[in-house]
């Protein structure tokens, strides 16, 4: 099913791009772009907690399922995947910094 439907995704994609709808974007105030950016990268965090957190036992169906089973199993987080993870953000963040200019 997924296949279909990245096939599918990308005819969409193709005949939007063809006839130039972009102007549709116009339409979407900036507030409710910036709601569904912001509320899309909680989704992102949420899911990326498990890896962070060395946590790889569990599945999730959703980002409340997800919370909850990372809360449930708080006793069995890496330590060292969790330091290895937040050094890697922090470099990642001084490297932007860096390079920024």
């Amino acid at each position: 099913m997924n296949c279909i439907h990245g096939q599918y995704k990308k005819y969409v994609t193709t005949i939007f791009f063809s006839f130039d709808t972009g102007f549709i974007i116009d339409f979407i105030s900036a507030p409710v772009t910036s709601g569904f950016t912001s509320a899309y990268s909680i989704i992102i965090i949420g899911s990326q907690l498990k890896s962070l957190f060395g946590l790889q036992k569990f599945k999730t169906k959703g980002f409340i399922d997800n919370i909850n089973k990372l809360i449930t199993h708080m006793n069995e987080i890496k330590i060292w995947d969790t330091i290895l993870g937040v050094f890697c953000i922090i470099c990642l963040l001084i490297l932007r910094v860096c390079f920024c200019f």
